[in-house]
């Protein structure tokens, strides 16, 4: 009898042992479980942080972009209105050299012309006329 009470004691004891490494590793189990949550939580808000911060970035670019794409725009506006104005200005040079030349013409002939009467030789109904471009004050 002895032998079975003995041997009822040894499965008491491991029994008892074996519920208190159970709970032992339940603890654990919980201990990993709630670390496990915390460090969760963080790389949710670390997650979120950087995606709130690509989103920021997105809108930068975009917004940038939008104002590379306005200046561009403006640049080739102006590349034309530049352009234009080169043309108009060969147009109002080459129109007063042309202009200078007919008066030199004339008044060098009204200079020749030995008549004092004839001197003012010079025709008056002719108006030198210029264009709409060169009078139009910006």
């Amino acid at each position: 009898m002895l032998n079975n009470e003995d041997n009822q004691k040894d499965w008491f004891a491991l029994a008892t042992q074996l519920r208190a490494q159970n709970t032992d590793l339940i603890k654990t189990i919980v201990n990993l479980e709630n670390v496990l949550s915390e460090k969760q939580k963080i790389c949710e808000l670390t997650i979120n942080e950087q995606s709130s911060e690509i989103t920021k970035l997105q809108d930068k670019i975009t917004f940038f972009q939008s104002q590379i794409d306005e200046l561009n725009v403006r640049l080739i506006r102006e590349q034309h209105f530049n352009l234009e104005l080169k043309v108009r200005l060969t147009t109002n040079k080459k129109y007063i050299e042309s202009q200078n030349t007919l008066l030199s013409s004339e008044f060098t002939i009204s200079k020749l012309d030995k008549n004092p009467k004839k001197s003012n030789n010079f025709d008056k109904s002719k108006k030198i006329v210029l264009p709409f471009f060169l009078l139009h004050e910006d």
